[in-house]
C-alpha cells in the first residue's frame, strides 16, 4: 500500500523532525489526507515551544509502495492521492508508465494506458510466441515439425519496439502497450 511521510517545514527548519506517515489505498479521500496534514501541522513542537510562530508549510520527505513512481517533495496532495488510486487499480507497470509522462494528468495517463494495453505476459519472448501463434497458426505449427521454419522471438520484439510498442517489466510480468497513435 502506498504511503507518504509528510513533514512540517517550520519544525524541520528549527531542527525538529515532526511529521506523519499517511497510508493511501485506492479509496483514500483527498479531504482525509489534507485533514491529517492539518492536524500534524497544528501539533507542531516548534510552535508550541516558541521556536516558530506558525507551522503551515509541509513537504513530502519520504514515500513507499509507489512501485517505482517517483514523488517529489512538493507534489500536490491531490496528485499523490490520484497516483496512489491509479497504481492500486493498474499496478506497477502503470507506475513506471506514469513516471515517464512527467506532469501529464493522471486521468489522461490512465486513459492512454488502458487504451493501449495489449496484455501482460511472463516476459517479452512469451509475448512474441503468443502473438506468433495467434497471428500465424500454420507457421507456428510448422516450427515444431520442420527444420526450415524458424521464428526469432527477440527479433519480433525488436521490430515491435521499432514500431512504437512499449514493454514495461514489473514484478507482475511484462506489460505490452500498443503504439501511441
Amino acid at each position: 500500500m502506498p504511503e507518504i511521510y509528510v513533514a512540517s517545514l517550520a519544525d524541520y527548519n528549527c531542527g525538529i523532525l515532526h511529521g506523519i506517515w499517511i497510508s493511501l489505498d485506492g479509496s483514500t479521500d483527498l479531504d482525509d489526507v489534507a485533514a491529517q496534514v492539518a492536524r500534524m501541522l497544528a501539533e507542531s513542537p516548534a510552535v508550541r515551544s516558541g521556536l516558530s510562530c506558525v507551522a503551515e508549510d509541509y513537504a513530502i520527505h519520504d514515500h513507499e509502495g509507489f512501485d517505482g513512481y517517483t514523488l517529489h517533495e512538493y507534489t500536490s496532495l491531490s496528485r499523490v492521492v490520484a497516483v496512489a488510486a491509479a497504481i492500486a487499480e493498474h499496478g506497477a507497470a502503470f507506475a513506471l508508465f506514469l513516471n515517464d509522462r512527467g506532469d501529464d494528468s493522471v486521468e489522461e495517463s490512465v486513459t492512454d494506458f488502458t487504451d493501449r494495453l495489449c496484455g501482460v505476459w511472463d516476459n517479452e519472448v512469451d509475448f512474441a510466441w503468443s502473438e506468433f501463434e495467434e497471428l500465424f497458426p500454420d507457421s507456428y505449427q510448422h516450427t515444431a515439425s520442420c527444420d526450415w521454419v524458424r521464428f526469432d522471438p527477440e527479433a519480433y520484439v525488436r521490430a515491435h519496439q521499432m514500431d512504437g510498442y512499449e514493454f514495461i517489466d514489473s514484478a507482475r510480468g511484462t506489460t505490452v502497450l500498443a503504439p501511441d497513435r
